[in-house]
């Protein structure tokens, strides 16, 4: 018998910092909890389809070893629905526990959330009560998702709580990356949208980018 388990972690763009920051996380709780871990994360996000990018899911085959003990599957962050569908098969082939990472509901495996609700609620009362915005604009993730949708309804209840008028141009679903921020952006730098006093989000991807140079010569 093994003196440790083995937890298998499904994830990719390691890269970035905010996967690097989940990765840590992970990787300290299982060594707290005398556990080995093992990526299994593939250098491509399967964005664009082609033979040699959808080569590199052979890595999640892995899956199947008997040498795991259990998964912490980062679903989300896995953005060609395909690629979900062919983990989410090797996963229940292999027979052993799976847990999601902030996921919604799952007809297979059981999932942990953070409360993106009452982050979101915090953050958009800061802005109130300390900064004096009223005019506060929302900028989400992708519609559908659990993440991003918690993150609207703490902006929601923030502003009704402070008896603020809102309505749906005030809050906008992205994609989590950098191109959301440029379109709300030129939407408001061509008055397609009012300039509100304060956007707030929750992605760092979304405005540690630098601005198209065009769109800084606007500000």
């Amino acid at each position: 018998m093994k003196s440790r388990l083995l937890i298998g972690i499904i994830t990719t763009d390691c890269h970035t910092e905010y996967q690097s920051e989940i990765m840590r996380g992970m990787i300290s709780q299982a060594f707290k909890s005398s556990c080995d871990v093992a990526v299994l994360c593939p250098l491509d996000n399967f964005f664009i389809e082609t033979p040699h990018k959808l080569n590199e899911k052979s890595i999640f085959k892995l899956i199947l070893s008997d040498i795991f003990d259990g998964f912490l599957y980062d679903r989300n962050s896995l953005k060609n629905v395909k690629i979900q569908k062919y983990v989410d098969g090797l996963c229940t082939l292999s027979k052993k526990p799976v847990m999601l990472l902030d996921y919604g509901d799952h007809n297979q495996f059981e999932t942990t959330m953070a409360n993106d609700i009452d982050a979101f609620e915090l953050l958009t009362d800061h802005l109130i009560d300390v900064h004096g915005c009223k005019k506060i604009y929302c900028l989400t993730g992708n519609k559908g998702v659990l993440c991003a949708e918690e993150r609207l309804r703490g902006y929601l209840r923030s502003m009704k709580k402070h008896n603020l008028p809102i309505d749906k141009t005030y809050y906008h679903y992205g994609d989590f990356w950098i191109t959301s921020g440029i379109e709300l952006a030129q939407k408001i730098l061509s008055g397609k949208l009012e300039k509100p006093d304060a956007v707030v989000c929750g992605s760092d991807i979304l405005w540690l980018f630098p601005l198209p140079t065009h769109l800084l010569k606007a500000v």
